[in-house]
């Protein structure tokens, strides 16, 4: 508190007063001058391997000043002490944390590993000796992470989480795509695809309760997520932060607080209440933004533990075998055949294309290439200079969505960018970036009216910001045309 008031006092003194008092949550956080020791969140020589030093929280997010546990498995023959430390994630003058705890020193345990579970695949953790720490209810609502790194080796990973705010009515809620951070993480040896599984078998249930063997430990956040983060941070937009299970329990009452939801990265795997949530108060006013590609592809049903019994801690999705083996479509209970685990498109189940609520949807991966813009007219190009057929270099992939002839996008669907790519056959294929607003009828008219937009891209926030990545992909006009869509999304005019 004495680095915020020093601040805020420097500011009052330059005469800014009125600016200081118009600060929102975010500037304030971010404006906290940085000491060496936010640095330290990098500070670890290597990721470790598995099994060396990894660790998991009971929570993918928490509420200010409520008590989170960490879970933490290390091994005692090559690190006998451990610490950890929790940063908050943000911008910080490119710095790109804040240390908010000091360092505490735990004697290390060699934790049990579990086996998959023979029929479901399900690989679950049930550590002991946890870490408890409760949030401060002064804590700035983010995405945080403990360190935990081996006194001896100065090995360590992160263990992500998100610290939510139910009380914020800031204007952007922005989501995280945890549910399938978990859908791709194979620690334990399973995850829902074959490519990263033993003997190539998905597991058809996933567990919370187990640490991401990717970015250090971060899931996809790092690569896919960390960039617009650091974008809107440091842009000062008054941003409030939430997971996947949020948007599935929040319900339109948690939604409607916001003027604009973000879906940042790879946000695959929705429940039916996360898609029920968003349609339903999107009638009702809120944006949309999807900032990434194949959203909402596949429906995904949440369980409690196996083992500690706890809501909401398993991922289950049958996906393409789920005609024939997930119960839920296999019983005679009509309820359950709304949340069958396979594809939101499948006419079978639900015949609910992704596109009608995002305009656009999943087409193709791999792709690695440059978007293409197109309706250089179109409002969302002010202050870029951009025109037909410029290209944004390397912002195209790595999964691209499209426009679909379907019957099922919104009739008013703008497309802005037509951008090709090569899919491994002899046609060109065509990945799109769309735009929408909610229909609006003498029957059915709302203000503010929302808007939808779709960046058909995973790779659009690399031209965001550059950090966690080799090549700098950091492009002007993308980071306008982010700023344009932004505003329009929340009512404000496009900045000049």
């Amino acid at each position: 508190m004495k680095k915020i008031t020093k601040s805020l006092l420097s500011l009052l003194l330059l005469g800014f007063t009125t600016q200081v008092m118009a600060l929102n949550p975010i500037q304030i956080e971010n404006a906290i001058p940085s000491v060496p020791e936010d640095h330290a969140w990098t500070a670890f020589n290597i990721p470790a391997n598995p099994h060396n030093i990894e660790g998991y929280a009971d929570k993918v997010s928490v509420s200010i000043g409520a008590k989170i546990n960490f879970f933490a498995n290390v091994n005692i023959a090559r690190d006998r002490t451990y610490s950890i430390t929790i940063y908050r994630l943000g911008w910080y003058n490119g710095v790109g944390a804040r240390r908010m705890t000091a360092p505490v020193n735990r004697v290390s345990i060699k934790q049990p590993i579990p086996a998959p579970n023979p029929k479901t695949g399900l690989v679950e953790a049930n550590w002991f000796l946890p870490y408890s720490f409760a949030v401060p209810r002064s804590w700035v609502s983010g995405v945080y992470v403990a360190t935990l790194i081996g006194n001896t080796t100065g090995e360590g990973q992160y263990v992500p989480f998100v610290v939510k705010n139910d009380a914020s009515r800031a204007p952007y809620l922005f989501q995280t795509s945890d549910t399938t951070w978990q859908a791709y993480n194979n620690w334990g040896g399973k995850s829902l695809y074959a490519y990263n599984s033993t003997d190539g078998i998905p597991a058809v249930k996933v567990s919370y309760n187990r640490p991401y063997n990717d970015g250090a430990g971060t899931g996809s956040f790092s690569n896919y997520e960390f960039q617009m983060m650091r974008f809107l941070e440091r842009e000062g937009y008054d941003v409030t932060y939430q997971s996947n299970i949020d948007t599935h329990l929040g319900g339109m009452v948690q939604l409607a607080k916001h003027k604009a939801f973000l879906s940042v990265g790879h946000d695959e795997y929705w429940t039916s209440a996360i898609r029920n949530n968003l349609e339903n108060t999107k009638l009702k006013g809120l944006s949309l933004g999807f900032f990434g590609a194949n959203a909402g592809y596949w429906q995904a049903r949440l369980e409690r533990s196996v083992l500690t019994r706890t809501a909401n801690r398993t991922l289950v999705s049958y996906k393409y075998n789920a005609h024939a083996q997930d119960p839920y479509a296999l019983d005679e209970i009509s309820a359950h055949k709304a949340q069958v685990t396979t594809q939101w498109r499948d006419p079978q189940f639900f015949n609910r294309p992704e596109n009608a609520l995002i305009g656009i949807m999943y087409l193709y991966n791999p792709v690695d290439g440059d978007m293409v813009i197109s309706n250089a007219n179109h409002w969302i190009y002010t202050g870029t200079g951009l025109k037909n057929g410029d290209k944004l270099p390397g912002l195209l992939g790595y999964e691209v969505d499209a426009y679909f002839s379907n019957g099922s996008a919104p009739a008013n669907v703008e497309i802005l960018a037509h951008s090709p790519f090569n899919d491994g056959t002899d046609e060109v294929a065509y990945a799109n970036m769309s735009i929408y607003t909610e229909a609006c009828s003498l029957l059915n008219c709302i203000s503010p009216v929302a808007t939808v937009f779709a960046t058909g891209s995973m790779q659009w926030i690399w031209g965001l910001d550059s950090s966690w990545r080799d090549i700098n992909l950091e492009n002007i006009a993308a980071q306008r045309m982010t700023r344009n869509v932004l505003a329009r999304m929340i009512g404000d005019p496009v900045p000049n």
